[in-house]
């Protein structure tokens, strides 16, 4: 759930441990792209508004190659 989902989030921005990430783009003329590979957290933050949603953004940085594909 969310909170586990922050909280390893959470852990890795902290460690500095290197996490695969993937980043899937709007679909644009009937297709999307994925951009998938490994980063680390190099910025976390969350917002917890009283009556609101949580939610939480954060930068990524690559340690290596990025692959694209379309879908």
């Amino acid at each position: 759930g969310y909170d586990t989902s922050l909280e390893a989030l959470e852990s890795a921005y902290m460690s500095g441990n290197t996490v695969m990430a993937q980043i899937k783009t709007p679909m644009t003329s009937g297709s999307a792209v994925t951009y998938t590979g490994n980063a680390v957290i190099t910025d976390l933050s969350y917002d917890y508004a009283q009556d609101k949603e949580a939610t939480f953004s954060g930068t990524l940085q690559g340690t290596g190659a990025i692959v694209k594909a379309s879908s």
